[in-house]
């Protein structure tokens, strides 16, 4: 992570791959430097998605760019070499790089968004660690309740990332 230099954080922007017919990158911004080939959570009309890092963009975007809300994994998905290959790719069969990526990043890579969440039976406090423990004490009543709203109250950094990791616990 960047360190402020007298108050001043360092922003990078990045060309960010989405599933959607847009057919080309969409700049967002951080003030992580983040790896080519990693998943981000990103905005996109009203809806969060889940965007993998292209590569940086080398000078600042003359408009405004949308902030990443989340960093899902800090290794990449994908190396610089796929993702040099699926440029190639793309190019070369006139097709766009979602299509051409989907060929090579499995669809459970994807990050999944859902609108309630609970516990399940066998979860106990012993499962949970770190920021993980609010997330048990908020959905210990085992009830489904609005994602939203946990996430509202519950201030925890790579949130969707921990709630990836619960679920392929099957907690």
């Amino acid at each position: 992570l960047n360190m402020p230099l007298k108050g001043i954080f360092f922003m990078y922007y990045y060309n960010v791959v989405v599933d959607s017919n847009v057919g080309k990158f969409l700049v967002y911004r951080s003030e992580q430097d983040l790896k080519s080939g990693i998943r981000v959570i990103i905005q996109l009309k009203n809806k969060y998605i889940t965007g993998i890092i292209w590569d940086k963009v080398k000078t600042k975007p003359d408009f405004i760019s949308k902030p990443v809300i989340e960093v899902v994994d800090y290794k990449p998905k994908i190396n610089k070499e796929l993702l040099t290959l699926a440029e190639w790719m793309s190019k070369y069969y006139h097709s766009t790089f979602t299509s051409i990526l989907k060929l090579f990043i499995p669809t459970a890579a994807q990050v999944h968004f859902q609108k309630k969440i609970r516990l399940v039976e066998k979860a106990t406090i012993n499962d949970f660690n770190g920021d993980a423990v609010k997330l048990y004490e908020v959905l210990a009543n085992r009830c489904w309740i609005d994602i939203d709203i946990v996430k509202k109250n519950i201030p925890i950094k790579n949130f969707y990332s921990i709630i990836e990791f619960y679920e392929n616990e099957e907690i």
